[in-house]
């Protein structure tokens, strides 16, 4: 296709972007940790596809427990940052090094049951902060239905800009179809969208117009059979007719 439809619909970009932020961490640096709480409290109402984080962390492991444990903590204040964005679909963090890995030497090194003891519940509490954090995150804090309409953000002065986007590009439209809601009964058309930077998902209409008329009416012509807002208003017509 020679045609891209950067944004699905005005206004909702936010939606479709892929986030990677990449910083150090460290509990001496409020500056850098002042920037991510800065930048997240501009998503509160973002309903991002994927987020990135890359979290390098710095320790001597004079005292390997601890200097776990402290990592552990410091990243937790970064990560819990980014519980204000409004959804995140897909979120991970990678952390280097990774502390997982000390602990499992010490683990596996350790001939005191204490300390080894102490390192399992290490790892286990931050395993279940994780799983809680990416958990919340694809939960989402926003109230509105993943395709409400959102408005964008403003520009955000930084200290240091330490964050990378990507925009999601819709090179064509792939298929149609007409659903129920199971709720009210009503009727809605959906689009097959086809990403440039993800698999190929299905969006409410009111996602997909305005923004990709060219590239609905290309399918429309390709499909003419295929469900479109014709089909829609026949079948809610049909419905006010049976209710009559």
């Amino acid at each position: 296709m020679g045609r891209k439809c950067l944004s699905v619909r005005p206004g909702s970009w936010q939606k479709f972007k892929r986030f990677h932020f990449s910083f150090n961490v460290s509990e001496r640096d409020k500056a850098n940790l002042k920037n991510v709480k800065r930048f997240t409290r501009h998503l509160q109402n973002s309903n991002i596809i994927r987020l990135d984080i890359s979290v390098t962390s710095y320790s001597s492991w004079i005292n390997p427990l601890l200097d776990v444990q402290g990592s552990y903590d410091t990243i937790r204040l970064y990560l819990d940052a980014f519980r204000q964005v409004g959804r995140a679909r897909e979120a991970r963090a990678l952390l280097r090094p990774d502390p997982s890995v000390k602990l499992k030497e010490i683990e596996d090194l350790t001939e005191s049951a204490s300390v080894k003891t102490e390192a399992i519940a290490i790892a286990s509490g931050w395993r279940r902060y994780y799983e809680d954090w990416v958990e919340n995150l694809k939960r989402g804090r926003l109230m509105e239905t993943p395709f409400t309409r959102e408005s964008s953000p403003l520009p955000i002065p930084m200290e240091q800009d330490e964050e990378t986007e990507e925009e999601f590009q819709v090179y064509t439209i792939l298929d149609s179809r007409i659903r129920r809601d199971c709720n009210n009964g009503t009727f809605y058309l959906e689009y097959k969208v086809d990403w440039s930077l993800d698999y190929p998902s299905w969006e409410p209409f009111g996602n997909v117009v305005p923004g990709c008329e060219e590239l609905v009416e290309e399918f429309h012509a390709r499909y003419p059979d295929k469900p479109n807002l014709a089909t829609l208003t026949q079948l809610e017509e049909q419905m006010r007719q049976n209710v009559l």
